[in-house]
């Protein structure tokens, strides 16, 4: 993040789009070459710590926890099929991303967040 940081010119913004919920790390995190899952509290430290203003921070796909439970740590699936992902992304994410526009919600499969370093 401190990199980051400092490639940037002030007044800068990065826009990061993270793995959310440390408890939602499951076999699918592993082959998808995630390393963690962040929890909104961490990433805000870690901009804060880097030098950044946040602006913007909240959580995405609502739904997804669901899936991702279920295939990640129950079932405990390495991949996926690409046609019911596509299928997911094509039909339900513009739907969530209208809906989670008007409401943020308390929780989700990732962590968009927004920061600025100042000028």
């Amino acid at each position: 993040m401190r990199q980051m940081h400092d490639l940037l010119k002030g007044g800068g913004h990065l826009c990061l789009f993270v793995p959310a919920l440390p408890w939602l790390y499951g076999s699918l995190d592993v082959q998808f070459g995630h390393y963690r899952r962040y929890t909104k509290r961490r990433l805000k430290e870690l901009a804060r710590q880097a030098g950044f203003a946040i602006e913007k921070l909240r959580f995405f796909n609502l739904l997804g926890v669901i899936t991702w439970f279920l295939m990640g740590k129950i079932l405990r699936w390495r991949t996926w099929n690409a046609t019911p992902v596509a299928a997911y992304d094509r039909l339900i994410i513009p739907f969530l991303r209208r809906l989670e526009q008007h409401f943020s919600p308390p929780l989700g499969q990732s962590l968009l967040m927004v920061v600025r370093r100042e000028p």
